[in-house]
């Protein structure tokens, strides 16, 4: 009895450091990429299986994809051979080890996300992310889209924040009408924070109207 007694406590003993380890141990990109299902690769031509993903994260590549960043906040994979498709991995962490990680797809004009709780211990929880803008946010007072558009916004991973990204379409495809802000999600180290900005003139400045910051 006292030998499967000290057993016993010898289990709890490595259980305990264990979790106590993984609650202080700061997670990187890599590590959650491994975590999390595969499902965002559902939104490109190449996909990915549970199998391939393995094998991406051990050799770095895979028939279809290869690691092109990886530092403890990012992870890039892009497709091979030229590297045109893109999915990140993007972690957005408080003053712990806990945060919200978010994984997005971007190829051309389409971007897709996924938003994932990082809970103590490293356990992912599928999370909402922000609340798609509105398309006033995008134009300046008294500036308003013309009639027969139908815009749609969508979030997208950019290299440190979410970028709200429109699509102004007409009955015939995509129309070329220039927003006069830009719309972001800024980490706070709590929560995503909406930040409109002046868009850049043609000659890649930001006009001179003052930032605004809204929740």
């Amino acid at each position: 009895m006292s030998r499967l007694m000290r057993l016993y406590g010898f289990l709890l003993l490595v259980f305990a450091s264990t979790t106590a380890y993984a609650e202080t141990t700061r997670p990187t990109a890599l590590d959650v990429f491994r975590q999390m299902p595969a499902t965002i690769f559902e939104n490109t031509a190449e996909g990915l299986t549970e199998d391939e993903k393995l094998q991406l994260t051990e050799q770095g590549e895979s028939h279809y994809w290869a690691i092109v960043t990886d530092t403890p906040d990012r992870l890039v994979v892009a497709s091979l051979p030229f590297l045109e498709s893109r999915v990140a991995v993007h972690l957005f962490l408080n003053d712990g080890n806990t945060g919200v990680a978010v994984v997005g797809t971007n190829s051309g004009a389409a971007c897709t996300i996924e938003v994932w709780r990082l809970e103590t211990g490293g356990r992912l929880v599928p999370a909402a992310g922000p609340d798609e803008p509105p398309a006033s946010d995008f134009f300046v007072q008294g500036n308003s889209l013309p009639e027969g558009i139908d815009p749609s916004i969508m979030l997208c991973l950019g290299d440190a924040n979410l970028e709200a990204r429109p699509l102004f379409w007409t009955e015939t495809g995509l129309a070329d009408i220039k927003p006069d802000n830009t719309v972001d999600f800024i980490w706070n180290g709590r929560t995503f924070e909406k930040r409109i900005r002046p868009a850049a003139s043609g000659n890649g400045q930001a006009n001179d109207t003052p930032n605004t910051v809204q929740q």
